[in-house]
């Protein structure tokens, strides 16, 4: 690698909806991701992944961007995230391994809304 270039890893996350959200990682924190645990626990039972420091970027679609103050927490013990644990039991889909150099899935503009809808909102469902 040279010295310009640094460690890339794209995550795409996709919610029951077949809303999708890319994820992507910079430097440490992309070889330290344990995406292979997420992939093979997620064969079983839903994985719940709390992003933390990240970067929102819009440029071709929405995408979030970790560098090295990003952090992760799998399967937090926090009441939120159990809570969405259950829910998501109930729509399980094992989570796929794609190789995203030949991805050409088109993606929806993100809809326009205004504060008081948003405050509305309950991101557990569709």
């Amino acid at each position: 690698m040279r010295q310009d270039e640094s460690a890339r890893r794209a995550i795409t996350i996709r919610h029951p909806c077949n809303a999708m959200l890319d994820v992507v990682l910079w430097s440490e924190r992309a070889t330290s991701f344990p995406a292979e645990d997420i992939h093979r626990d997620g064969q079983a039972s839903p994985q719940i992944v709390i992003f933390v420091g990240i970067l929102l970027k819009s440029f071709g679609g929405m995408s979030l961007s970790g560098g090295s103050s990003c952090k992760w927490y799998i399967n937090p013990e926090v009441p939120e995230a159990k809570r969405l644990m259950a829910s998501a039991k109930a729509v399980l889909e094992p989570i796929t391994w794609v190789d995203s150099a030949g991805s050409s899935q088109q993606k929806k503009p993100a809809e326009e809304k205004k504060v008081s809808e948003i405050l509305n909102l309950n991101p557990f469902e569709c």
